[in-house]
């Protein structure tokens, strides 16, 4: 929420609601005055399906001024984008030319993974045309009869598809990396969200020395879970346990509070592995601390908790890779 000039976070009433989350005030809306109702602006940024559901409540209980989160209202601004290339060493550089078919081989070895599921079902596949490198999969299959493509991951014996309210898309990332073939380059896209890359740029990039596509880095995302209360120190514990060196840039993501959003990524198959490896490293030693300690767990956690291991990772080893940032497209 926008009020007079500065920011506050604006939620539900419940029982664990912080004062503040990284110094920023957090709100409930029972406790908002008439006055500011009428005079501050609300800005969701929340699930894109839920939104619909979030300016309907929000406007029934007086605010005025509600509009829905611009998905470019958080990009880094040139400022921003040079402050970052120069502190961090990352190459955010989110221009790509359009390009000739001659400037690439047609036949790279290039598979990316669209993660659907049957939750989505009324706006999954139906309006996406996928080029011929890329191809659907089932996310939360244990969860439903609903069969909707080939590949789902509850196939075999070697999945977590029954955790997927919890991990999200990363349940179908999960079987790939125990399932499927490698390929020279592979990536996850999501149903909803893609890079705004036209097929033509994906194959000339990564033919040209490009190691990874990331999604455009975000400033202070809300559901960034680095951010929130306790939870965070549970996984810096995590982080020490399996890899310690990376605990540093883990305080520096803390600190100026940048996110590389939506868990999608196209790389080379070497840096694929080795990421989801760690990813999943990671996140089991974290849900074992906070089963051990009976916290209580939000839906989807697991998956807000790796959009921001997936900046960890890259960040920490940044001056190791070719990374090219590129904006995202979102498709309902």
């Amino acid at each position: 929420m926008n009020q007079g000039g500065g920011y506050s976070y604006l939620t539900l009433p419940s029982e664990n609601v912080p004062e503040s989350v990284d110094g920023i005030p957090v709100k409930t809306v029972d406790k908002i005055s008439v006055e500011e109702k009428n005079n501050n602006l609300v800005i969701i940024s929340y699930i894109e399906g839920l939104q619909d559901d979030i300016y309907i409540f929000l406007k029934q209980n007086g605010f005025k001024n509600v509009i829905y989160y611009d998905r470019r209202f958080l990009s880094l601004s040139i400022k921003e984008r040079n402050y970052f290339n120069q502190m961090y060493g990352w190459n955010i550089n989110v221009s790509v030319p359009m390009l000739e078919k001659n400037f690439y081989e047609d036949n790279l070895d290039l598979k990316i993974y669209v993660v659907t599921s049957h939750l989505n079902l009324h706006k999954s596949r139906g309006n996406i045309l996928l080029p011929k490198y890329s191809t659907f999969i089932q996310g939360g299959a244990a969860l439903t009869e609903t069969v909707m493509c080939e590949l789902r991951d509850n196939l075999g014996e070697n999945n977590i598809s029954y955790k997927n309210p919890m991990y999200c898309e990363l349940t179908a990332l999960y079987w790939i990396i125990h399932n499927e073939k490698p390929h020279e380059f592979m990536g996850l896209n999501f149903y909803s969200r893609i890079f705004d890359l036209n097929e033509d740029q994906i194959k000339f990039v990564l033919m040209n020395g490009i190691e990874a596509i990331l999604p455009e880095p975000a400033v202070l995302m809300p559901q960034f879970i680095f951010s929130n209360g306790s939870l965070k120190d549970y996984l810096k514990k995590a982080l020490t346990k399996v890899c310690p060196s990376y605990v540093g840039t883990f305080e520096i993501i803390r600190r100026e509070k940048i996110c590389v959003p939506s868990n999608i990524f196209i790389c080379k198959k070497e840096i694929f592995y080795d990421y989801s490896k760690w990813l999943f490293k990671v996140l089991e030693v974290y849900e074992n601390l906070l089963i051990e300690n009976e916290e209580e767990i939000p839906p989807r956690h697991y998956g807000y908790v790796a959009e921001g291991l997936q900046t960890l990772y890259f960040l920490h080893n940044s001056s190791d890779l070719n990374i090219l940032f590129a904006r995202r497209k979102f498709l309902c």
